[in-house]
């Protein structure tokens, strides 16, 4: 573990955790003494420990530069910061270099070639791999639900072979593993009683 004047928490899964039981990641962790950087706290009731933002992208429109300082105004300790659409991952890894105490490098695995079960993508994460300094996984499309024009409806079953690829890598690196499931794109209708 690190040792710095931010507060970071490291988790590691264990080997016996099943896929099913990957799905459920606890992100936050209190831990006594803790303090968040940012945030000043009027009462002993409120939150004192690290938050950690799991789930920050950076597309090509995005001003990496305010990552950061928005971090900061909202109390983050660390970051998973993933790239989407064409930004392209040299540019997290670069931030991640400058502020490493903060800005944990994601692979980029959200791609059309996921989506689609196209066999190409395990050869693209597999590349990212090699000789690069990512630090984590951004999580992990299984449920959907679609969007607009932007982003569609996934079904991908946690036994699908995508999903058990992913999961040997972050057990091979000790990463979590983070699901993405929407319950509307597993097709569970809300509750209105």
């Amino acid at each position: 573990m690190r040792s710095s004047s931010h507060p970071h928490v490291y988790v590691r899964l264990p080997r016996r955790w099943s896929v099913l039981s990957l799905l459920v990641l606890l992100v936050i962790s209190v831990f006594a003494g803790c303090q968040t950087t940012g945030v000043h706290m009027s009462s002993p009731e409120h939150w004192r420990g690290p938050i950690i933002d799991a789930h920050s992208q950076v597309d090509r429109d995005t001003d990496i530069e305010k990552v950061i300082p928005l971090m900061d105004r909202a109390g983050v300790s660390t970051t998973i910061l993933a790239t989407r659409f064409e930004r392209p991952v040299e540019d997290i890894l670069a931030y991640a270099n400058r502020h490493g105490e903060r800005i944990v490098p994601a692979l980029k695995i959200k791609t059309g070639a996921y989506m689609r079960g196209n066999p190409s993508f395990q050869e693209m994460v597999t590349a990212q791999l090699t000789g690069t300094k990512f630090g984590a996984m951004p999580e992990v499309i299984m449920w959907h639900e679609a969007k607009g024009t932007v982003a569609g409806k996934a079904v991908i079953a946690p036994d699908d072979s995508r999903v058990a690829f992913l999961v040997d890598i972050a057990k091979q690196n000790g990463w979590p593993f983070i699901a993405h499931i929407e319950f509307a794109g597993a097709g569970v209708t809300r509750r209105t009683s």
